[in-house]
């Protein structure tokens, strides 16, 4: 029964981004767009200022939804979930944020020129990333990568000389740019091209290598396929974390997402190559205190109330593991418990309230931890079945602990309740 909760988890994580929308989104307030002089690209831009007194950290986000030859290409449902998470980790680590979507060919190359000649001005301790989510592919010849414009038929492997931008072009240009460090993220590989003249075992992005002060990351292994939504939330964390070196913090996001995907059909084993040579940390090089080390002695874990009829309210109080999106294994029983009752009764409503414990870097960190625990819960619940018009969800960080003062698992928390009623009863009409 453990196990069930926790491949479920997996599955919403891996869900076809052939079929379904990116699940668990929870709907915020989106910046200001600003002018961005793309050259011809007419992208959706939204600029961050950079966090006062950080490094001249400067990234583009690209993420590519919609191409326009649906035959070829499948839309990238998760897309701007994922450069959300990403953009986001970034912003809140003192990057100043330029945001780009469903380019041509010639929109992206404009919008990568433009960066790069952004980062070469910033000067030497400039520190560059650029991510980019959608499709790319290899050419079965060469071995050459190419990301891909939203504009993009592949007919025959020729093709992708003319509508995709070749990786190892765009690795000598931002090296050439002289910035401390420069960090190139792919998060591609969606689908092989069912195309002519491309051989049956050719898959994925070909292996390039980093030039000096550059770290080149792919969501998955070298010629192998990427699902949506498993590598970006783990990147993110892994930005946002402490006290760690940045080639660290993508080491860290190889183990995890291994290990989340190891019983999933096909595992997913990102690649990276790091030629950082100097020590740059995206949250700060200084550990805070050991937060796993709990300073109350309490005894606090996941319950179930259940109502006095079969179909009455049910409230599941889940915990997590300090800085985790997945709850614990008994956490995860409890919640299986949870949805069986719910499933067989009418739904009237969802309620999500999560929370973080105290012991991050910043209040807006655990703001974060708590948001991406409902955001998790929302497309576990989705994923299973249930609509997500009545699921609500709020999610407030460290500002309300149960164990004030103390690092505690009764901090680290999320209460889902579902109001429930018996099947086919109907809703109670207003006097």
């Amino acid at each position: 029964m453990q196990t069930k909760l926790f491949n479920l988890w997996i599955l919403f994580a891996l869900i076809s981004c052939l079929v379904l929308p990116a699940c668990g989104q929870v709907e915020r307030e989106a910046p200001d767009p600003v002018e961005f002089p793309l050259k011809g690209a007419e992208a959706v831009v939204e600029t961050f200022a950079a966090l006062p007194g950080s490094e001249n950290r400067l990234a583009l986000v690209i993420h590519q939804t919609n191409y326009q030859n649906n035959s070829d290409f499948s839309v990238v449902a998760s897309a701007r979930n994922e450069a959300d998470l990403v953009a986001s980790a970034l912003q809140q680590t003192g990057f100043s944020i330029t945001r780009v979507e469903d380019q041509t060919k010639a929109g992206l190359v404009a919008a990568l020129d433009e960066f790069r000649r952004a980062v070469e001005a910033a000067g030497p301790d400039a520190i560059g990333f650029l991510y980019y989510t959608g499709h790319g592919a290899q050419h079965p010849q060469t071995g050459h990568s190419y990301l891909l414009g939203t504009d993009a038929t592949l007919k025959s492997a020729s093709d992708l000389a003319v509508y995709g931008v070749d990786l190892e072009t765009q690795r000598d240009g931002f090296a050439a740019a002289g910035a401390k460090a420069m960090f190139m993220v792919f998060d591609a590989c969606r689908n092989r091209p069912q195309t002519g003249g491309f051989k049956s075992g050719t898959k994925g992005m070909g292996r390039i290598e980093a030039a000096d002060n550059m770290l080149v990351a792919y969501s998955t292994g070298i010629n192998d396929l990427a699902a949506e939504g498993v590598y970006a939330p783990v990147l993110a964390e892994e930005i946002r974390r402490p006290g760690q070196l940045a080639v660290t913090a993508f080491q860290r996001t190889q183990t995890r997402v291994a290990e989340a995907t190891r019983t999933a059909q096909k595992p997913q084993r990102p690649w990276y190559d790091p030629g950082i040579y100097t020590e740059i940390c995206f949250a700060g090089c200084t550990a805070p205190a050991n937060p796993n080390v709990e300073d109350e002695a309490t005894e606090f874990g996941p319950s179930i109330e259940k109502g006095d009829t079969a179909c009455g309210d049910v409230i599941a109080t889940l915990v997590f593991p300090f800085d985790r999106t997945m709850p614990t294994l008994e956490s995860q029983s409890v919640l299986e418990e949870a949805m069986r009752i719910a499933l067989e009764c009418q739904v009237e409503s969802i309620e999500i309230e999560a929370h973080e414990d105290r012991g991050h870097s910043s209040s807006a960190y655990a703001l974060g931890v708590s948001e991406r625990r409902a955001t998790s819960l929302v497309g576990t619940l989705m994923d299973i079945g249930f609509d997500g018009a009545v699921i609500r969800t709020t999610y407030f960080g460290e500002t309300k602990p149960l164990r004030p003062g103390h690092r505690s698992p009764a901090n680290r928390r999320a209460i889902v309740t579902f109001d429930l009623a018996p099947l086919g009863a109907s809703a109670e009409t207003p006097p």
